[in-house]
């Protein structure tokens, strides 16, 4: 199965967040697949006071998605897509992650016998 990542971001006001997500986020999606990452989404909280934006990621089964990401934001890929961002100080704190697995009976769109 594949491991996934839900990737939550707290950034420092609501125009860095609109930055992310509408400048910076979509610029991973060319070169994740370099990396053997999947996107599934990302979200933020509609009326939100915090700016946070939820990003669900998946890497191939049997990945280590801590070497992947490492690998992934030390590559020149990662530097060009933030190049014009000031990211370090659009963080109002650290990114936070957590691994799913995904539940066996959960549907998935690549059911056997299924479409």
């Amino acid at each position: 199965m594949r491991p996934y990542e839900l990737r939550v971001y707290t950034l420092s006001s609501k125009e860095a967040l609109d930055v992310y997500m509408n400048q910076v986020y979509p610029r991973h999606l060319g070169s994740f697949p370099l990396f053997g990452i999947e996107s599934h989404g990302i979200w933020t909280v509609k009326d939100s006071v915090e700016p946070r934006a939820f990003v669900l990621v998946s890497y191939a089964s049997g990945a280590d998605p801590v070497a992947v990401v490492r690998r992934y934001m030390q590559s020149p890929e990662f530097a060009d897509e933030i190049k014009d961002w000031d990211h370090p100080t659009s963080f109002a704190s650290n990114r936070r992650s957590s691994n799913r697995q995904q539940a066996p009976g959960s549907p998935d769109g690549k059911r056997k016998g299924k479409p």
